[in-house]
């Protein structure tokens, strides 16, 4: 439960930043069963497509950022945002830079105000992303912050039947095909 209260914390920081740019985004989700994919469309931001039938069960439009369950209860976040959104966003900030920034920006808001101490699992800033975790209590939560093309990607992954290694490869996967 604290470690809910952090990320609602997180990403209410994350929604004053953006609502600040008053931008309407029309969100809409859909199945494709003979692919096996779920799209969530994000307009003007774009589609993110995703592996599996996942059904969407909240959001949080200010912050762009909308959860999803799969039918064993993994809980999958996903938000797509132009970086200039972001409190530490500085011109010339390039994709390859951008994922640690936003991961050292996530550390020290949940090391300060959650007391819990996130864990950067690999920099792969190189290819435009970083893979970092939070533990807290029951939840283990496996996160991916990425950068392509001025916009942020941010999707973080919770299962009590996922081993690590599957959350990561499912979120790297996503990024890479979005």
């Amino acid at each position: 439960m604290k470690f809910t209260k952090i990320l609602f914390a997180a990403s209410l920081l994350l929604s004053m930043e953006l609502s600040a740019q008053k931008i309407t985004t029309i969100v809409s989700d859909t199945y494709n069963k003979k692919l096996d994919q779920t799209t969530l469309v994000l307009i003007p931001y774009g589609n993110v497509t995703f592996q599996g039938k996942w059904k969407k069960f909240r959001s949080d439009e200010s912050s762009k950022q909308y959860f999803f369950r799969d039918q064993d209860s993994t809980v999958l976040s996903i938000a797509k945002v132009p970086q200039k959104g972001y409190p530490f966003y500085e011109q010339g900030l390039d994709d390859k830079s951008f994922p640690l920034a936003i991961y050292n920006w996530e550390k020290d808001y949940m090391t300060k105000y959650g007391k819990v101490q996130p864990k950067l699992i690999t920099d792969q800033s190189d290819q435009g992303y970083v893979l970092w975790q939070v533990e807290a209590k029951d939840v283990h939560t496996i996160l991916l912050n990425g950068s392509r093309n001025e916009y942020a990607y941010n999707f973080s992954i919770s299962s009590k039947k996922w081993s690590d290694e599957r959350k990561i490869g499912f979120l790297t996967e996503i990024f890479k095909q979005n």
